[in-house]
């Protein structure tokens, strides 16, 4: 499951950039 937490994080930060 850790690529869904580090996947959610990734996509915030891309969303955010």
């Amino acid at each position: 499951m850790f690529y869904q937490s580090t996947g959610g994080v990734i996509f915030t930060i891309f969303l955010q950039s």
